[in-house]
């Protein structure tokens, strides 16, 4: 709890926009990023919200994923889609592999 006074990544808020995506949940948070679940016309995707520290630490392993989730396509493994970039973050767009629930809110 107090650490999140402290958090340097924005977490962004159901409703909030990006790009032309809503947010619908946080999904998780893990080492590299924050997950969500955002829309656009009646769609479900999956944003990957990168961490600044771990962007400086680790660019070349977040390029290199990036580089691999492009060429693969399997139906067990989430597709990329695109990179969004802001003045705060970098962010990566990916279509779940399953279909997402659409959050009731």
């Amino acid at each position: 709890m107090v650490l999140s006074l402290f958090r340097r990544d924005k977490l962004y808020k159901p409703s909030e926009q990006i790009a032309d995506y809503t947010i619908e949940k946080t999904i998780g948070e893990g080492r590299f990023g924050i997950c969500y679940q955002v829309s656009q016309d009646q769609n479900s995707y999956i944003l990957k919200q990168l961490k600044r520290g771990m962007l400086k630490r680790a660019g070349v392993k977040v390029r290199f994923e990036e580089e691999i989730l492009r060429s693969l396509q399997h139906k067990s493994v989430p597709r990329f889609i695109k990179k969004i970039e802001r003045k705060d973050t970098s962010m990566a767009m990916y279509l779940n592999s399953r279909k997402v629930k659409r959050s009731r809110t």
